[in-house]
């Protein structure tokens, strides 16, 4: 792990058990990217309404 100035503060191990292929799952992950894309193109659009308009 790394501080803001780039410097060592830690360091964690993880288990190769949680990157076998098989609990790995494609289509959550490609669910998950699309709703990040779709999350990512939201405009915010005023329109003025009936009463606002002169």
């Amino acid at each position: 792990m790394y501080d803001k100035s780039g410097k060592v503060v830690g360091q964690e191990s993880l288990t190769e058990s949680i990157f076998n292929d098989d609990f790995i799952n494609e289509s959550l992950i490609h669910e998950y990217y699309l709703l990040q894309r779709s999350n990512a193109r939201h405009v915010i659009a005023c329109t003025k309404g009936r009463g606002e308009v002169q």
